[in-house]
């Protein structure tokens, strides 16, 4: 993931409340459906090198950019991009001599660490129907009005999965085409995804279809999101009947009163004897008392990114297969919460 802009966050003004986003998921996806999905790694910058940020960039607004890109799947960073036309001759010296440079090092260290081990874990798959995108992305079609409401269609899915906690990956044609359904479940190397939401388009090619009947018919669920209302069977035409019908596919839920919900984004990993979630508030409001529910079983502990220290959490309840946690964020901070089963 080439990240040239230095900004974090939903916010209208960011420069990615759509695309960056989409590009972190469409990069991670691509490695966790890999045929070894536990080696799968998405490398990104964690510094913008532009003049713009140049001067006023700190170690504090990398590491708020690292948490950012974390939580949609990257877990390699670089602390720095060289370009031969950066203005400054000293540019590595003035790095170097950063304030909180070691601290954000070890920090980055810790979280990369975490997120390679294991396996990602999702319940749901967005269909990346590449054949169709392909065939209405071309000089023709540029300023064709189909294509602005296919690619809005899917900006808006995966922005409204996202902002309400509903983790996935995409899914691309090959891998479709290409996986077994096990159990009601799409078998995506070692994804495992029990409903796939197809974005708004025009047409799907026919061996694309008949995949999708074969998994419906498989116990695998399929939703068609299509504002339109006329896809037919199975398709929702809002994003909170979507999120609803999707509310038992939720691994984390999260309820804050006076909390920006829509800020919080999480990752998680599955481990043989352990559950990993990354859970990060990328907002600039702070969600002081915060209930946090995790469908995991097991003894929780925060491992702190910075120190290495591994606490466990005493404020927290077990109720059958799930877990509630009391946590507070400040703006911009995550959590690293550890269940050892």
């Amino acid at each position: 993931v080439d990240n040239i802009w230095g900004r974090h966050g939903f916010a209208e003004g960011s420069g990615n409340h759509h695309s960056e986003p989409v590009a972190c998921k469409l990069a991670s996806s691509t490695a966790h459906q890999r045929l070894n999905g536990t080696a799968g790694r998405v490398i990104s910058e964690a510094y913008a090198i532009t003049q713009r940020f140049y001067k006023s960039y700190t170690t504090e607004d990398m590491r708020q950019l690292v948490d950012w890109q974390a939580a949609l799947g990257v877990n390699l960073f670089l602390a720095v991009g060289l370009t031969s036309s950066h203005p400054s001759p000293n540019f590595l010296n003035d790095i170097a001599g950063m304030d909180g440079l070691d601290r954000y090092s070890v920090y980055t260290g810790r979280l990369s660490f975490a997120l390679t081990r294991g396996i990602h874990r999702a319940n749901i798959g967005v269909l990346f129907p590449t054949s169709t995108y392909w065939m209405r992305n071309n000089r023709t079609f540029l300023g064709d009005q189909c294509w602005k409401e296919m690619e809005k269609g899917l900006n808006d899915l995966s922005l409204g999965l996202l902002q309400n906690q509903l983790d996935f990956d995409y899914i691309f044609e090959p891998t479709l085409l290409n996986s077994p359904v096990r159990e009601g479940r799409l078998a995506a190397a070692e994804e495992k995804f029990s409903t796939i939401v197809v974005p708004p388009v025009d047409h799907l090619v026919p061996e694309a279809g008949k995949k999708l009947d074969y998994c419906r018919e498989n116990g695998c669920r399929v939703i068609y999101f299509d504002p339109s209302g006329l896809a037919g069977e199975d398709t929702v035409t809002s994003l909170p009947e979507l999120t609803d019908a999707l509310d038992s596919e939720r691994s984390l839920r999260i309820e804050c009163p006076n909390g920006n919900l829509s800020d919080i984004l999480y990752h998680q990993r599955t481990l043989p004897d352990k559950e990993i979630y990354f859970i990060s508030n990328t907002g600039p409001s702070a969600m002081p008392d915060t209930s946090v529910t995790l469908t995991a079983s097991g003894r929780p502990e925060e491992w702190d990114l910075y120190d290495g220290k591994m606490c466990k959490l005493q404020d927290h309840a077990v109720d059958g297969s799930s877990i509630k946690l009391r946590l507070s964020f400040q703006p911009c901070q995550s959590h690293l919460i550890v269940v050892t089963k």
